[in-house]
């Protein structure tokens, strides 16, 4: 539903299996570092999920830092519907990454018009000093 719609709270019908398969990739991860601790691991992509959502926060619960929520507050959008600017896409990284790695959101295509947008997602780039 959209935040602002005609159902209030808004139902977003597909979060249990979105936090299902979080816990599935929190597992992988945390098997990895108990294998090794300074590994770098690097979690991305469209989650079609807001911050702080619970399959978010699953993810976080294994160690995985969101570089998104390092960003400043009012770049922190990387899609825009029905006006509102929201946060679907992340990258999180694991620990051993977090303090190497900077964020960039990169406000190409969020902003503008449908006839000149490449997509309706803006990109992240992220630079991780090794």
């Amino acid at each position: 539903d959209p935040i602002f719609g005609r159902r209030q709270p808004p139902v977003a019908g597909s979060s249990a299996r979105r936090t299902a398969q979080a816990e599935v990739v929190a597992d992988f991860v945390d098997r990895v570092e108990t294998g090794d601790p300074t590994a770098g691991v690097i979690v991305l992509g469209d989650f079609n999920d807001f911050e702080n959502s619970e399959p978010l926060r699953a993810l976080e619960s294994a160690g995985l830092v969101d570089l998104v929520l390092t960003a400043p507050a009012e770049e922190r959008y990387t899609y825009v519907y029905l006006g509102n600017s929201q946060v679907l896409d992340h990258v999180l990284v694991s620990g051993a990454l977090s303090e190497q790695s900077e964020i960039d959101i990169v406000h190409a295509n969020a902003d503008q018009p449908d006839s000149v947008r490449a997509s309706d997602h803006d990109p992240i780039v992220v630079r991780i000093e090794f």
